[in-house]
């Protein structure tokens, strides 16, 4: 983001009407860090560890707007099988996912994935991550043909 770009954040106000966000993350502490600044944001926020069953089945359930999700560089990590799987299963493929990148290979996994719609490179700032977050809310809702919060 240059310096001087102005991001609107859409500040949701009903908690009924708060687009709703899934974390996928091992990393308790981060969690804790994402879901506080997207609720702050106005986020409705729920978190998953990685494990496949339970990060599906949050997503099947809860339906949120937006998953975020970071994955490494591994073949063996299990947040490419549960992205992989939310991008092909038919209740949540429609659901984006934005990706917390620490490595630039793992931004390059994107193409291969078509629910992915945004990549953040860790380190994030703030403002960087909460306009993707908004993007994508946005984007659910031009897609789905209803109003964002």
């Amino acid at each position: 983001m240059r310096p001087g770009t102005v991001v609107v954040i859409p500040r949701l106000g009903d908690p009924m009407e708060r687009a709703r966000v899934l974390i996928v993350d091992d990393d308790s502490a981060l969690c804790e860090v994402n879901t506080l600044i997207l609720e702050l944001a106005g986020y409705s926020v729920t978190t998953s560890p990685t494990t496949g069953t339970q990060a599906v089945a949050a997503a099947v359930g809860g339906q949120p707007q937006v998953i975020v999700c970071r994955p490494r560089y591994r073949s063996d990590d299990p947040t490419w099988q549960v992205i992989t799987h939310l991008g092909t299963n038919p209740q949540t493929r429609s659901i984006p996912v934005v990706l917390i990148a620490s490595d630039a290979r793992v931004a390059s996994q994107r193409r291969s994935l078509p629910n992915v719609r945004r990549v953040i490179s860790a380190p994030y700032e703030l403002t960087t991550f909460r306009a993707a977050i908004a993007a994508c809310v946005a984007d659910t809702h031009k897609e789905s043909g209803t109003k964002a919060g």
